[in-house]
């Protein structure tokens, strides 16, 4: 897709704080809120405007020689 200019990346993300996206998931399976976010090394669940900001590097001019990638959004919990 590269010779037609055409970038092709994803986005792996974990714990985005969304309303009922992953609290409804969290209460169903009796996952205290507060054991997810020690989990991960920030210490925090990922913002909506931090996956937004994510999206908008790849759909923009800066990112036009990133491709075939996917863009780990996550507190650094792969990282661990």
């Amino acid at each position: 897709m590269g010779q037609d200019s055409i970038s092709v990346n994803a986005l792996a993300l974990a714990a985005i704080d969304i309303p009922g996206m992953i609290w409804h998931d969290l209460e169903e399976q009796k996952v205290p809120a507060k054991a997810l976010v020690q989990a991960f090394p920030v210490k925090r669940m990922g913002r909506p405007e931090e996956l937004v900001a994510a999206a908008m590097y790849l759909c923009s001019d800066e990112a036009r020689f990133c491709t075939g990638t996917t863009l780990v959004l996550d507190g650094g919990f792969t990282a661990q």
